[in-house]
């Protein structure tokens, strides 16, 4: 079905949470954040998280801690 069609499938259908879920799992987090400003704000603190654990993972450390404190996981 590929990304970008998945994500409005899961808009269309309102299930806006797994769309932004999907994104950040995508590792598309431009697209994830965007979804949780306009549609889900409460599900910010979940994809700065995981935007956290991604930069993490590539060894951008100062990046991620900035990322950490906005999910209210320092």
């Amino acid at each position: 079905m590929g990304l970008e069609k998945g994500t409005n499938f899961l808009i269309k259908n309102g299930l806006i949470e797994a769309a932004v879920d999907f994104e950040a799992n995508q590792e598309r987090f431009e697209e994830a954040f965007k979804l949780a400003e306009n549609h889900a704000k409460y599900k910010l603190p979940e994809v700065h998280l995981k935007y956290a654990l991604h930069l993490e993972d590539e060894n951008r450390f100062k990046e991620a801690e900035e990322e950490f404190i906005k999910a209210n996981k320092p």
